[in-house]
């Protein structure tokens, strides 16, 4: 999620730039964007604890999915009538 990195920091992560790199991928970019890019940080990075999901290379697990994201769910969470798990540890930072 290197999007929340270009909001806070101002600029792209190196890991991501190398990335550009070696898969031939190039941005169309104006000189003064980065420039402006920089100077248009965030004051603020919201995390939504209401949408909890895991990774796993299992394929045989129930889907979760909301917003733009998609994962499985997390077998040691309970899940809303909506479907929504809601991590405990992440409602406490």
């Amino acid at each position: 999620m290197f999007f929340t990195d270009v909001q806070v920091c101002g600029e792209y992560p190196k890991y991501l730039n190398r990335y550009f790199k070696e898969n031939g991928i190039e941005l169309s970019m104006e000189p003064e964007d980065e420039a402006e890019i920089k100077k248009g940080t965030v004051d603020y990075l919201g995390f939504s604890c209401y949408m909890s999901t895991v990774t796993s290379d299992v394929s045989k697990v129930k889907k979760a999915s909301g917003n733009f994201a998609m994962g499985e769910l997390n077998s040691y969470l309970e899940a809303s009538d909506w479907g929504l798990q809601i991590d405990p540890v992440v409602a406490c930072l």
